[in-house]
């Protein structure tokens, strides 16, 4: 693991032990398959009453983690930083080895045959990372809206929740209905929300629902997170509402002045929400799984292909 000095740092013992309390939960995430923002980090701090919940500390801790990476304490390839990531196109070094990642990457509509089609809708960019393994398992979309979601982004996704609920295949996004005799098929489209619980956090299915009817569409949105029982289960630590939210006194009239971000909540229990809300709008599980079959025998073919390439055509790749 790349555990890389570039500058000398003798922390003082409280900074040390704080490295080394660190370096045993990204140890303990990245046996998971998880990596971590410097925010989860920080939540997952608190929680372990390792460091208090504070402003204060976060920016403490961020110094502390800065000079411990940059030192070799820390590895570099256990933190990330989701919002700042390279995009490019992908390159090959032949036609076989395309083949070879397509019988991978082969995939067809499991929603097809379904009376709902999810999206999973996330307000924080930085957990993205956390819940496309999920998404992408179970063939559901997922986006993040940074916020408050902009009627740009809410005006396209209602012109293609539209094509799903008419049964037509759609111009603009994907996925929709897909051109495989769909057509005649209408289905119910279903945002699975997560976002803070916090004034604008639990705002923000109103302002969706709102959104959409001005696009002239009703359909459900269910908000699976932060919700006030998985508060309860899990034991957040919380933060207080900002007074200066104008949201905030509807907030604290009815959940008080603590509130939770959802950055707080340990990733496996994100995706645990995310698959089992998923699972929940599967109608005829029988359809799924014969999907699931006729992408794994499409997948076996073109796997054969690739195998073959040097037979058929004479080359390596």
């Amino acid at each position: 693991m790349p555990h890389i000095q570039y500058e000398d740092y003798n922390p003082r013992a409280r900074s040390k032990k704080i490295l080394g309390h660190c370096q045993d939960v990204l140890e303990e995430y990245e046996e998971e398959g998880l990596r971590l923002t410097v925010r989860q980090l920080f939540y997952q701090m608190v929680a372990r009453d390792v460091i208090p919940n504070s402003q204060a500390q976060y920016n403490r801790l961020q110094r502390i983690v800065k000079r411990g990476r940059r030192s070799g304490y820390l590895d570099w390839e256990r933190i990330v930083d989701r919002g700042r990531s390279l995009r490019q196109r992908k390159r090959w070094s032949g036609p076989q080895e395309i083949i070879e990642a397509s019988a991978r990457g082969f995939h067809i509509d499991l929603w097809a045959d379904q009376e709902h089609r999810p999206e999973v809708w996330i307000e924080k960019s930085a957990l993205v990372e956390v819940i496309e393994g999920t998404c992408e398992a179970w063939d559901v979309p997922y986006i993040s809206t940074r916020g408050y979601v902009s009627d740009s982004a809410a005006w396209r996704a209602s012109q293609r929740y539209r094509d799903v609920m008419n049964g037509r295949v759609s111009e603009r996004d994907d996925p929709a209905v897909t051109k495989e005799g769909q057509d005649d098929i209408e289905q119910v489209p279903v945002i699975l929300h997560l976002s803070d619980h916090d004034p604008s956090g639990i705002d923000m299915r109103r302002d969706l629902e709102e959104k959409f009817e001005l696009f002239g569409l009703r359909f459900p949105i269910r908000r699976i997170a932060l919700t006030r029982q998985q508060i309860e289960e899990h034991q957040p630590p919380p933060n207080y509402a900002k007074a200066s939210d104008s949201r905030a006194d509807e907030y604290v009239a009815e959940h008080g002045q603590e509130c939770w971000e959802l950055d707080a909540l340990d990733p496996s229990v994100i995706q645990s929400v995310v698959r089992d809300a998923i699972s929940d709008h599967i109608s005829d599980e029988e359809a799924f799984q014969r999907r699931k079959e006729q992408r794994k025998a499409g997948r076996e073919r073109l796997k054969e292909v690739s195998e073959r390439w040097p037979e058929l055509f004479g080359e390596g790749k």
